[in-house]
């Protein structure tokens, strides 16, 4: 899960969740509802077990200070699962040169 939060500068939190602690407790509700029809595909250690978390949580969070009162968030249901299985390959680049 992917978000992008936009909080204004005058916004005043209640409780003690961070940002990030209170979009995965949202993408952990979402996903354990028996309603959700996608697929939990994030990992807790991709570079590990590769054990899956079965809520998407981490999400991936970015934040954006803007000027006013409100929160804005937009939800992308990516990530996690075809991030982590992109390769990245280098081709060598021959050039043949013929003079004549």
């Amino acid at each position: 899960m992917t978000c992008f939060v936009n909080i204004g500068m005058n916004v005043q939190w209640e409780g003690d969740m961070t940002v990030q602690e209170m979009v995965d407790e949202g993408v952990r509700r979402a996903y354990n509802n028996p309603d959700n029809p996608l697929r939990a595909s994030v990992v807790a250690d991709p570079a590990g077990a590769r054990k899956n978390t079965k809520d998407n949580t981490p999400a991936v969070v970015h934040i954006n200070m803007v000027p006013g009162n409100t929160v804005e968030i937009q939800i992308a249901a990516k990530g996690g699962g075809s991030e982590n299985k992109t390769k990245m390959v280098m081709l060598n680049h021959q050039m043949t040169w013929q003079h004549g």
